[in-house]
């Protein structure tokens, strides 16, 4: 099962713009999805935006995670992967939480079986 992984900091303004863009480009796709997003001590309303959310694609579930203390973004990103390691097989694709990541781009992701790792080149960021 491909897992979509989301290290989230004080992303109450988009994450769940961000997950419900990922159902969009996951739902009509044949595999089962697991998105798993790690909060990483959010000071707003992320965590309690993640909690609340309702997938609504029958092929994804969500699980989050949430960390005790902030660690930043590398860090959660580290204990995202240390979970889906114990819990998950498959593809990794990791995520920002703030939408700058194009998920329409995981089709043609998906598709990659020549490389264990497959790197991404950003484009322009509008930060």
């Amino acid at each position: 099962m491909p897992t979509i992984l989301i290290p989230c900091f004080n992303e109450s303004s988009s994450i769940g713009f961000v997950i419900k863009e990922l159902e969009g480009v996951l739902a009509p796709l044949k595999e089962n999805f697991l998105i798993v997003v790690i909060d990483d001590c959010s000071t707003d309303d992320s965590l309690s935006i993640l909690t609340s959310y309702q997938i609504t694609a029958s092929n994804c579930s969500l699980k989050v995670l949430s960390t005790e203390m902030n660690q930043g973004h590398q860090s959660a990103i580290h204990q995202g992967l240390f979970f889906i390691e114990k819990e998950c097989q498959g593809k990794v694709i990791i995520m920002d939480g703030d939408g700058e990541d194009d998920p329409a781009v995981i089709p043609q992701l998906l598709k990659e079986t020549e490389a264990d790792i497959v790197q991404v080149k950003r484009g322009k960021r509008s930060e």
